[in-house]
């Protein structure tokens, strides 16, 4: 009878190396990401997915758009090719008290954050944060800067752009 080991041995090598990264086909991820209105971009500290809130929520409001899904399970995708730690982070612009704001953005990382994990995301790897306007993307002082402010970031600390999306072809 013959053993499988040696099969089973080089299968779990080629899949510890990464080989799922190298499957991946940059330009239709890209295209993926822009049809479900996600952007994303290498940072300092890992990967940065943008989700604007004209693609999640209703202005003022933290309850999820009835069109949400698209961009929510898109996400979840991404994070799936990842063990990194995750950081769902909300962002306002500065009309508002920074009280509500901070209150709005908290509401808003949470309800991503609940989002992700009813879509098999772990929760151990998670944490919600709100930052109100405190980190602002573009200049409150104008009504595209204070839109572009208005957003929910998901983070993969320590993670590489071409591990979730493929290498640049």
């Amino acid at each position: 009878m013959k053993s499988f080991a040696p099969v089973f041995a080089v299968l779990a090598a080629v899949l510890a190396t990464g080989c799922a990264s190298s499957q991946l086909d940059r330009r239709s991820e890209e295209t993926s990401n822009r049809a479900a209105g996600l952007e994303v971009r290498q940072t300092e500290e890992g990967v940065a997915m943008r989700l604007p809130d004209t693609v999640l929520f209703e202005f003022d409001k933290a309850a999820l758009r009835s069109g949400a899904g698209a961009a929510l399970d898109r996400s979840a995708t991404l994070l799936r090719r990842s063990d990194k730690l995750v950081s769902v982070e909300g962002h306002t612009d500065n009309v508002g008290s920074p009280e509500y704001n901070k209150s709005l953005s908290e509401a808003r990382a949470k309800i991503v954050y609940d989002a992700l994990r009813e879509r098999g995301i772990n929760p151990a790897r998670m944490r919600a944060r709100g930052f109100a306007a405190t980190r602002p993307d573009a200049d409150n002082g104008t009504p595209e800067g204070r839109m572009r402010n208005r957003r929910t970031e998901i983070f993969l600390i320590g993670e590489s752009v071409d591990t979730i999306l493929g290498p640049v072809n």
